[in-house]
């Protein structure tokens, strides 16, 4: 997602960057950090995922802990569910590498709609 980055206008005087707060930036600039409708909905999307991932990933290391400390069949339940949501992750996972690819090129759109980048031929 690096080639999300803002561009600025030359000579704006704008002292927006990196690290900087957005309230710093100039008119010009903060138009530019404007998001589409599409853009918010993939990183609505994106969020969703990574609040999913945390309660699995949670969950996961709680089972690891438990696994060790149980025997016989609750093990074995306890190492299918282990399973099931690793399983689970992994879509997570490809879902987000899906979804990281449109963002980038919705923002891609984007740029080449507001005049920044010429379109690929």
């Amino acid at each position: 997602m690096n080639d999300n980055a803002v561009l600025q206008e030359n000579g704006c005087g704008c002292t927006n960057n990196q690290e900087t707060v957005l309230s710093a930036a100039c008119c010009e600039c903060k138009l530019k950090m404007e998001l589409t409708f599409e853009e918010q909905g993939i990183l609505d999307r994106l969020r969703q995922i990574k609040g999913a991932a945390r309660n699995i990933i949670a969950v996961i290391k709680d089972l690891e802990q438990k696994r060790f400390e149980t025997e016989g069949s609750r093990r074995i339940s306890m190492e299918h569910e282990w399973h099931r949501l690793s399983q689970e992750l992994e879509g997570l996972r490809a879902s987000w590498a899906d979804l990281t690819r449109r963002l980038d090129e919705a923002t891609e759109r984007k740029w080449i709609m507001l005049g920044h980048r010429q379109p690929k031929v």
